[in-house]
Parts: C-alpha cells; sequence; structure tokens
C-alpha cells in the first residue's frame, strides 16, 4: 500500500500519505514494506513518521512483509516496535484485521 523505495522527493510527505489512506471510517493501516529492499535508516525514521500520524489519526498499524533479513535489521537499528503488530505477509496482516474486527463487532453487539 505505502512504499518509498526510491529517494523521498518522488514521494508525497509521510503526513500526506497517512491523511489520503485514513478516512473517518478507518480502523486499521497495513503498513506493507515486501517491496522493500533494503532498511536503512531513513527508510526506517519514513516509517515511524508514517506510523506516528496514522495513529494520531486513530487508526491501528500493523507493519507487514516482514522478511527475515528485515526484521533483523529493524532490530538492529534499535527501532521500537512494541505495540505494533507485525507480520511476514499481507494476506497474515489481512486475517489479523479481519479476526480484530469481527472481535471488536461480537464486543459492541455484548454491550
Amino acid at each position: 500500500m505505502l512504499g518509498f523505495a526510491t529517494p523521498p522527493a518522488q514521494h508525497p510527505t509521510p503526513n500526506t500519505r497517512a491523511e489520503s489512506a485514513l478516512g473517518s471510517a478507518t480502523c486499521y493501516v497495513l503498513l506493507d514494506i515486501t517491496g522493500v529492499p533494503v532498511v536503512d535508516s531513513h527508510v526506517a525514521q519514513g516509517l515511524l513518521n508514517i506510523v506516528h500520524a496514522a495513529r494520531l489519526l486513530g487508526a491501528e498499524v500493523a507493519l507487514v512483509g516482514v522478511r527475515p533479513e528485515v526484521a533483523q535489521t529493524i532490530v538492529a537499528l534499535g527501532l521500537d516496535l512494541r505495540g505494533m503488530p507485525t507480520h511476514q505477509s499481507l494476506q497474515d496482516g489481512i486475517a489479523y484485521t479481519l479476526r480484530r474486527e469481527h472481535h471488536s463487532t461480537r464486543a459492541d453487539r455484548a454491550s
């Protein structure tokens, strides 16, 4: 959904992306990094900016498409992803959001 593996001048700012990705009914943002070949400090900062913007707008963010080598780099860079679900594939991320939505819908009905 969101990617910026090329120089940032060729892409909208993270805030613009977050605003366009989030509507009033949006509850989840799946940040898919499947196509991101390398996560360096610049890419990591961009990811964190998008995550913070989406959270400020009320969305839960899940990082998807996390390959083992990218996970190792994220840890080596010291990124704090506590509280952010991560999934190996987009399919896993979609399944996660559907389970969460189903669970919250059932809880709302019980109230």
